[in-house]
C-alpha cells in the first residue's frame, strides 16, 4: 500500500506521541511555568510541548530525545512509565505508555502487524521497502483521537500538590535487551525504586495506537480522580481547549 508508512515513520510516530504525550501531562498537571511551553497542533488539535527553557524541563527532554527515543529506536522498550510522586516519595500518579514490536507478535497475540512491499528502482537496482498496510490518514486520526483522549482525561483530574516530582522508569523486553544496556540519563534500578508506595483511585485506559510495525498503549494511574456522582469538584488547575480544528493539520 503506497500510502502505508514505513518502519522507520512508525519509529517516529511513537518518539512524537511520546514526547507530545509528556508535554501534555506537564502543562496540565502545572509541572513547570508558562514559558516552558510553546504552541503546536496535531492535524488540528492545540497542543503545548515542552522546550529547553530551564534546567528541569532540560532534564526531561534529554531523558526523552537521548535515552527514550534509543531505547525505543532499538526495540528494546517495553514500558515507560511517568510518574509524579509527592515529597515523600508516594506515587500520586503514573502514565504507563506501553509498547509491542512486529518481531515480538508471534509470541503476543494482542499485536496486529499489516504489511506490504514498495518496489522502487535507484542507483543500485531494485529496492524493497515494507511498508504498513494501515493508511497513513488512519494513523494520524489514531494519533489524534488518542492524544485528545489523553488531555480529556488529564484535565479531569484535581490538582497535585504544591510539592511534587517527576520520574521516568523504563522496563524493557529482557529477551531482546543486552544485560549491560542502560540508555543515556537513566541508571539501573535499585530494590528501593521497585518497592515504592501509591495513593491511587483510578486506573484508566486511554487508547491504542497501532501503525501496523508497532502498537502503543496508554494507561493513567491516579490518586487525583473525584467521581462527579459524588462532588462537583472535579478540575485541573490548568486547561487548554482539546477539540481539533479541522483547518489546521501536522
Amino acid at each position: 500500500m503506497e500510502n502505508g508508512i514505513s518502519v522507520m515513520e512508525s519509529t517516529n510516530v511513537l518518539k512524537n506521541f511520546v514526547k507530545m504525550g509528556v508535554s501534555a501531562i506537564s502543562y496540565l498537571r502545572n509541572l513547570f511555568a508558562e514559558h516552558v511551553f510553546e504552541d503546536a497542533t496535531i492535524g488540528g488539535l492545540p497542543l503545548k510541548r515542552l522546550k529547553r527553557s530551564t534546567p528541569e524541563s532540560t532534564a526531561i527532554l534529554d531523558w526523552i530525545d537521548y535515552g527514550i527515543y534509543d531505547a525505543l529506536g532499538k526495540e528494546y522498550l517495553k514500558m515507560l512509565i511517568v510518574s509524579i510522586h509527592d515529597n515523600s516519595n508516594v506515587i500520586l500518579e503514573s502514565y504507563n505508555f506501553t509498547f509491542q514490536y512486529h518481531n515480538n507478535c508471534e509470541a503476543d497475540n494482542n499485536c496486529s502487524l499489516g504489511l506490504s512491499v514498495k518496489s522502487d528502482f535507484g542507483n543500485g537496482g531494485e529496492i524493497h521497502e515494507a511498508l504498513s498496510s494501515i493508511h497513513k490518514d488512519d494513523i494520524k486520526t489514531q494519533t489524534i483521537t488518542v492524544l485528545r483522549d489523553l488531555v480529556l482525561l488529564t484535565q479531569s483530574l484535581s490538582p497535585l500538590p504544591e510539592n511534587r516530582f517527576v520520574s521516568m522508569k523504563l522496563l524493557y523486553y529482557e529477551e531482546r535487551v543486552p544485560e549491560e544496556y542502560e540508555p543515556e540519563f537513566f541508571k539501573r534500578a535499585t530494590a528501593m525504586d521497585h518497592n515504592l508506595n501509591e495513593q491511587i483511585n483510578m486506573e484508566h485506559n486511554v487508547g491504542q495506537l497501532e501503525t501496523g510495525f508497532h502498537n502503543m498503549a496508554i494507561q493513567v494511574r491516579s490518586c487525583c480522580y473525584v467521581d462527579e456522582s459524588m462532588t462537583t469538584h472535579r478540575t485541573s488547575t490548568r486547561k487548554f481547549d482539546s477539540q481539533p480544528n479541522p483547518t489546521r493539520s501536522i
